[in-house]
């Protein structure tokens, strides 16, 4: 079956685009995780920044980055952050495991 340039170009923009479902999901993980470094650091705001944002990402390649801003003092190290944020991350997966296994 022969097809125009613009259709198929339509075709595979829509293979590469993920679906609804799929941004749903992101959108419920990022509130997640936003959620969690609230509660351990006290979110101002989440900037979305990279290749994802920007449109330039590659397909099963990138990822999504995002930069946090915190409330409170700003801390001696960088590295006190990053221990704040990796424990509630953690807690946060053993709640959902425990979630899990308890069902």
């Amino acid at each position: 079956m022969t097809q125009t340039a613009a259709a198929w170009l339509a075709e595979l923009t829509d293979f590469y685009t993920p679906s609804a479902t799929e941004f749903d999901a992101a959108r419920r993980h990022r509130a997640s995780i936003e959620a969690r470094l609230d509660a351990y650091l006290g979110v101002l705001e989440v900037f979305e920044i990279g290749s994802l944002r920007h449109g330039t990402d590659v397909w099963y390649y990138s990822d999504a980055d995002f930069l946090v801003s915190h409330k409170g003092i700003r801390p001696g190290s960088s590295w006190t952050t990053k221990d704040l944020a990796h424990d509630g991350y953690h807690a946060s997966a053993i709640e959902q495991l425990k979630l899990l296994f308890d069902r």
